[in-house]
């Protein structure tokens, strides 16, 4: 048997190499997609249906998704509905016992947070555009540094640590204090304790953080398409303009 975590086809590698091997792929929901992602979209044309041919896609022999919605958006893109099978999302199961592990007094005593501020998340990506996201980061901090009673903590995205020392210079310029978190941090932790998390549009971040309860604002200054769909269900703040921080 086979594992790949395959809705961003990096996994798709492997799945080709096992189905000339003879093995069965099991294809994992590793984040989010929505119905207009371009990763999982294919013409019935486009996909083999007779093992390895030249010039089609091989989809694993089945996919294991987080929900019903996953597995509708895989089927109307013609993967075999028999063959997607919805498990739910284990990471997430800690919410129904959120409040018997995480204190958010606890946390922010953890770091060093005054418990009587507002806690606002930034959680970021690399995205495409580095420029953009450094623009996005630095509206962000302006704004924060503004408000006396909120208290802004970053959380990095791994492929981000080259730019640590970037956003350290935007503190000092901006003479605000933020808490800056890397690697081996319990994101679930951090935004338990938040009152509203600040995000991309197309993160999955957006969705455990609405999983959590907390209000998301979404920042797309690049007016890019909607992959997700957190704006057309309505579920996040989004802004197209840094000006309406």
């Amino acid at each position: 048997l086979c594992l790949a975590t395959d809705e961003l086809g990096s996994g798709l590698h492997l799945i080709f190499a096992s189905r000339i091997k003879g093995i069965r792929g099991v294809g994992m929901q590793h984040g989010i997609f929505g119905r207009i992602s371009p990763t999982i979209r294919y013409r019935k044309d486009e996909i083999s249906s007779k093992g390895v041919e030249m010039g089609k896609c091989l989809l694993p022999d089945f996919m294991i998704v987080y929900g019903e919605h996953s597995k509708k958006t895989l089927v109307e893109n013609h993967y075999s509905k028999d063959s997607v099978i919805v498990c739910g999302n284990p990471r997430l199961d800690v919410i129904f016992h959120k409040d018997r592990i995480y204190d958010k007094k606890e946390t922010l005593g953890k770091y060093g947070i005054e418990g009587n501020k507002k806690i606002v998340t930034l959680a970021t990506s690399r995205s495409e555009n580095r420029f953009e996201s450094l623009e996005i980061v630095e509206a962000v901090y302006e704004s924060i540094s503004k408000m006396n009673d909120v208290h802004l903590i970053h959380k990095l995205h791994p492929s981000e640590q080259e730019d640590v020392g970037k956003y350290r210079t935007m503190m000092k310029m901006l003479g605000i204090n933020v808490t800056i978190l890397r690697e081996n941090v319990d994101l679930y932790e951090i935004i338990n304790a938040s009152d509203v998390v600040i995000s991309w549009l197309a993160t999955s971040v957006v969705a455990e953080s609405l999983a959590f309860g907390k209000p998301v604002i979404t920042i797309d200054l690049g007016a890019k398409m909607d992959f997700m769909e957190y704006k057309s269900e309505g579920v996040v703040i989004n802004l197209d303009n840094k000006s309406h921080l």
